[in-house]
């Protein structure tokens, strides 16, 4: 089952802004080097390390090249922490997947915490669908700019995030030439709800409408 949800739900959760980095339960944070995984002339690539940084102790990059020369897919480390990227040469259409499977019934809720996944995209050129597998149940997105995307746990109906076996993230060009991206953490999270301040910003605001309506 496959769920693709608009792009407007994912604009809409950048303000979730340093949460991203607040997640009980990390599914990866990239930071260690993991070499690039390249696809060329249909074929169909993956690689697989064992790194402390990744759930369950594994990561595995699947890189599927649909045409064009060149999709490559990898992680990186450095001083300001660890990196996802996923690149097609010019005129390339690829994608690409991490998979964290065999976790053995991880609870992503973190016993009732948790609501949500939060996927951090420092960067994107030209848009892609970006999706989650949770047990064979997908929830994808449309992402067209960079900022943090969030994955509702109550979107993925059928699936219990209580006991979770595999988990996929998966990257598509969706038809789209030329198409990177780079993503910065992936986790299970519980949203940070708006301070005081900003919830007393939102109700003056809203005063502020009435009164213009009943002026009007």
């Amino acid at each position: 089952m496959n769920k693709i949800l608009s792009s407007v739900a994912a604009a809409a959760v950048v303000t979730f802004g340093a949460a991203a980095q607040a997640a009980t339960v990390q599914i990866d944070s990239f930071n260690d080097n993991q070499a690039p995984v390249v696809a060329a002339g249909g074929a169909t690539v993956s690689d697989t390390v064992a790194t402390t940084n990744a759930i369950g102790g594994s990561r595995t990059i699947e890189v599927e090249n649909v045409s064009g020369p060149f999709s490559t897919a990898g992680a990186t480390s450095s001083m300001m922490g660890g990196q996802f990227f996923f690149s097609n040469d010019a005129g390339t259409q690829g994608n690409a997947e991490l998979q964290y499977t065999g976790l053995g019934g991880v609870d992503f809720t973190d016993s009732g915490s948790n609501s949500l996944f939060l996927m951090e995209v420092v960067a994107i050129d030209l848009g892609m669908e970006v999706g989650i597998t949770v047990d064979g149940v997908t929830v994808s997105q449309i992402v067209m700019s960079q900022g943090n995307i969030a994955f509702n746990f109550a979107d993925f109906g059928g699936a219990d995030l209580t006991s979770v076996n595999d988990l996929i993230v998966s990257f598509d060009s969706n038809g789209i030439d030329s198409v990177d991206a780079i993503v910065d953490f992936i986790g299970a999270v519980n949203p940070v709800p708006l301070p005081a301040g900003g919830l007393l910003l939102l109700t003056a605001l809203g005063g502020i409408a009435v009164a213009r309506r009943k002026s009007a």
